[in-house]
């Protein structure tokens, strides 16, 4: 046998296997990426970057006559890097697009960022608008950057800047996990596959939501990303490099979130052990050196681990989960894939399921393949049991499963083989079947999560109500004190930080207004005397409860104590200001004539 016919049966045996009904599947998968690679390096009409990069194995038959309609379909090769590279920046730049132009910063939306709004309060008042919060570290280094940028543009200073900046790097971070995604996939599955899964982990509805809203998940995931991707690469035998790209990948998703170190046992699954713990190491060295330097820079008031630990010192959060927790943390892992899910599990089944169908078990899991699956699926178990245990029911924890999903979707799909037109037309279900369900299953997810959760949440309901909350209870200005609103329940509290806020003071009275706490207790007792004070020295006092989003969101409305309210009501002369649908939304409290 000639030389060039042995290499071909050889790959041929070695990387595929044809289906009955003449498909292929994988088999010895990481070897056959580089050797497929090798194969077209070597090939005569190989061509670089303007030419074919698609394994034609007549090009190594030399002369034979046997080339005809009988041939079977050549092997699939990995586009090029440009190809790569320009759909990969397509998808980015079209998720960042859509992302930066969701919302603004009245939009109701912006309140289901939840933290969001403290952090660009803080930014108001930090130094150089950078805030120290060792949880996400790095991700406000950026936005303080962003926020100056934004301000040397001509920006005006305020909230608005500064959640703008948010927006923008949490933007940047959701069209990057996006970008890998479709990058990766494009390289195993083809261009097409991967420009689709892109799309879905754009239009995903988690990473919709955080990356519009400028909360800080993003820009950790897409780093964590970055590092499955970059190690997915090793272990297939698509990359030799050693352990230097993923140390800086790992540190850098570190420095943006604490909570990215649940990415680390992939990583000895998909590298070599000593590879593995060398990046581990040298990215754990330098991140907690980087750590204590800002630390250090920002005062040191507490102590370091106490600083480091933060919320897990507060006792607020991790606590054992049963049932019902596995439950909540199972749903909204699919929520933030499809938010139907939220509203008819059915429904969201069925968009899962156009990610699913085009999936082929793989014949064999022994080498690189095998432990490609193990991998991903160490990090989703991982992420899954912690969050389970950390916070079960906050949908923001659970966005972190769609990337690691669509990359295992993307592993599992078969790749095209090089069909002529007359196969293509005769057998084009078959090879069809993927990319249809596929683009079945982006508009299925963009329709839904958009008009279901996006969309209606563009709308700025809530914030024309907190700002009128705020001008009642403004004093007159000769008064010698400063007016008081109540926030009645936690995200009121927190979107109270977009009003105007000259001559008003914000309390949090969620916890004083709930069932089970005396009239008597310390909390309520503060909180009546303070409205009381407030009252008897000329201010106004509003309590404010949030109306719009429960309505929207399918939530059940805030129960408040009807015990605590007649209190407040009983300090001064009281009024409710009601919906159009008759439900009171705030209570306003002047001083009784004669007080």
């Amino acid at each position: 046998m000639a030389r060039a016919d042995h290499d071909e049966a050889g790959l041929r045996r070695c990387f595929w296997a044809l289906d009955a009904d003449g498909m292929n599947s994988w088999s010895e998968t990481g070897t056959y990426f580089a050797r497929a690679a090798v194969a077209r390096r070597q090939s005569p009409t190989a061509r670089g970057f303007g030419g074919s990069n698609r394994y034609d194995p007549r090009s190594m038959r030399g002369s034979s006559a046997s080339h005809s309609d009988t041939r079977e379909p050549a092997p699939f090769v990995a586009p090029a890097g440009p190809a790569r590279a320009a759909v990969a920046l397509t998808v980015a730049a079209a998720t960042f697009a859509l992302y930066a132009t969701t919302f603004d910063a009245r939009s109701d939306g912006v309140v289901l960022g939840n933290d969001v709004l403290d952090y660009a309060d803080q930014m108001l008042s930090a130094p150089g608008g950078l805030v120290w919060n060792a949880h996400h570290l790095l991700v406000h280094v950026l936005d303080a950057l962003v926020q100056r940028a934004l301000l040397g543009c001509g920006a005006e200073p305020g909230f608005a800047t500064a959640w703008r900046a948010e927006q923008l790097v949490a933007a940047a971070g959701g069209a990057a996990c996006a970008a890998l995604v479709a990058g990766f996939v494009a390289q195993i599955a083809g261009l097409v596959r991967g420009a689709l899964l892109g799309a879905i982990c754009a239009v995903a509805a988690g990473n919709w939501l955080y990356a519009a809203s400028g909360e800080t998940y993003l820009p950790a995931i897409a780093a964590s990303t970055g590092l499955v991707v970059c190690s997915l690469r090793i272990c297939l035998g698509l990359s030799d490099e050693g352990w230097h790209r993923p140390a800086l990948w790992l540190g850098l998703a570190c420095l943006l979130r604490q909570d990215s170190v649940l990415v680390v046992p992939a990583l000895f699954v998909l590298l070599r052990p000593a590879h593995a713990l060398r990046a581990t190491l040298a990215a754990g060295g330098v991140t907690l050196g980087l750590y204590a330097g800002a630390w250090a820079w920002a005062g040191g008031e507490s102590a370091f681990l106490s600083w480091l630990r933060g919320l897990a010192e507060t006792g607020q959060w991790g606590r054992t989960p049963g049932l019902t927790q596995f439950g909540q943390a199972a749903g909204l892992s699919l929520a933030a894939l499809a938010w139907i899910t939220w509203t008819s599990l059915p429904l969201g089944l069925i968009a899962l399921g156009m990610l699913l169908l085009p999936l082929v078990p793989p014949r064999q899991l022994r080498g690189g393949f095998g432990r490609a699956l193990l991998g991903l699926g160490a990090w989703i178990a991982l992420r899954y049991l912690f969050f389970a245990w950390w916070q079960p029911g906050n949908l923001e924890y659970h966005t972190g499963n769609v990337a690691p999903f669509l990359l295992l979707v993307g592993l599992c799909l078969r790749p095209p083989p090089a069909l002529t037109l007359a196969r293509t037309l005769t057998s084009g279900w078959q090879h069809l079947r993927a990319p249809l369900l596929l683009t079945v299953a982006v508009v299925l997810l963009a329709r839904s999560n958009g008009i279901l959760l996006l969309w209606p949440n563009r709308a700025a309901d809530i914030a024309p109500r907190l700002e009128l909350a705020a001008a009642l209870a403004r004093p007159a200005p000769t008064a010698p004190t400063r007016g008081l609103v109540l926030a009645l329940d936690p995200l009121t509290g927190k979107a109270l930080l977009r009003a105007p806020r000259e001559g008003v003071d914000i309390a949090d009275a969620s916890l004083a207004a709930g069932f089970g706490s005396a009239i008597g207790s310390p909390e309520r007792s503060a909180l009546l005397e303070r409205t009381r004070t407030v009252l008897a020295s000329g201010g106004g006092v509003v309590a404010v409860v949030d109306r719009v989003l429960p309505e929207r969101m399918g939530w059940a409305d805030a129960q408040l104590d009807p015990e605590f309210l007649a209190a407040l009501e009983s300090l001064g002369e009281p009024q409710h200001l009601k919906d159009t649908e008759g439900r009171v939304w705030a209570l306003v409290l002047r001083s009784a004539p004669g007080d």
